[in-house]
C-alpha cells in the first residue's frame, strides 16, 4: 500500500491572541497526522507553539525561526494514535500574544506505525527560515531509505498569493494568512531530495520550509520473505 495524504483542515486566524483553535477534525486510527503551523509576533522571538486535542500526543518534529527582521516561526508537529477522537486542535503559545496564526493539518495513510506518536513514520527532516526573497523556496533531503517512501513539503512565503507545487508533487493545501503570507503543503508518493515549490507572483519578503521523508508501511509478503531468508542464513 503506497503512502497517501489527505487534508483534514487548513485555515488562519488574524486575531491578536496567545492561543487558537482549528476546525473540528476526525483523524483515523494509526495514521500519521502532520500539522504545519505559522506564527508571527510584533517584537522579539516568537514562541514555539504547543498542540493538544483529539486524544493525541502532538510532538514537535521540527521548528525554524526568523527572529531578526520578520519575527516568524514555522513548525511541524506529528501525532498518531489507536483511537483518536474528533474535535478541534488547540494551538497555544505559552501566554505570548501572536499577531496571527495559520495552520494546515493532514493525514497520511500507508505509513509505518512503529514506535509512539508517529515516530516510526518519519525517517528524516530538514528545514530553514530566513529573509531570502525568492519565488522558489526549496529544502534538501539526504538520500532516501527506501524507494517506497514518500515526501512531504511544508512552506511559508511572504507574499499572499497562490503557490504551485514542485515537479512531481501535488498540493495538499494553500492558505493565505492575513493577505501577507502564504502557507503551503505538498506531497509526493515517492522519493525527492529537492523539495520545492513556486510562488506565482512577487518576490516576497521571506521564505521558510520544512521537508520530511515519510516511511511507508512494510509490505507483509516482503517482510515475511526477509525474515525467512534471515532464518535460513542463521541455520545455514
Amino acid at each position: 500500500m503506497a503512502v497517501a495524504a489527505a487534508l483534514l483542515t487548513g485555515s488562519q486566524d488574524g486575531t491578536n491572541a496567545s492561543s487558537y483553535g482549528t476546525a473540528s477534525i476526525s483523524p483515523a486510527a494509526n495514521r500519521l497526522i502532520i500539522a504545519l503551523v505559522l506564527n508571527r509576533v510584533g517584537a522579539g522571538t516568537p514562541n514555539t507553539p504547543s498542540l493538544s486535542g483529539n486524544s493525541l500526543t502532538w510532538v514537535q518534529q521540527r521548528t525554524e525561526v526568523e527572529a531578526a527582521t520578520f519575527r516568524y516561526r514555522i513548525s511541524v508537529f506529528r501525532a498518531m494514535g489507536a483511537s483518536p477522537s474528533s474535535g478541534a486542535v488547540s494551538i497555544s503559545f505559552s501566554g505570548q500574544t501572536q499577531n496571527y496564526c495559520g495552520w494546515i493539518i493532514a493525514e497520511l495513510s500507508g505509513v509505518d506505525t512503529s514506535g509512539s506518536n508517529g515516530v516510526g513514520a518519519i525517517v528524516q527532516d530538514n528545514g530553514y527560515a530566513n529573509t531570502t526573497n525568492t519565488l522558489t523556496p526549496s529544502v534538501s533531503l539526504s538520500a532516501f531509505e527506501s524507494a517506497a517512501n514518500a515526501t512531504l513539503g511544508c512552506f511559508i512565503h511572504g507574499q499572499g498569493t497562490p503557490i504551485n507545487p514542485g515537479a512531481g508533487f501535488t498540493e495538499v493545501a494553500d492558505i493565505s494568512v492575513e493577505s501577507n503570507e502564504q502557507i503551503y503543503m505538498e506531497f509526493r508518493a515517492g522519493n525527492d531530495t529537492t523539495v520545492d515549490c513556486t510562488a506565482t507572483t512577487g518576490t516576497g519578503n521571506f521564505s521558510g520550509g520544512i521537508a520530511l521523508e515519510i516511511r511507508a508501511a512494510a509490505v507483509g509478503g516482503n517482510a515475511a520473505r526477509a525474515m525467512q531468508q534471515y532464518r535460513q542464513r542463521r541455520v545455514g
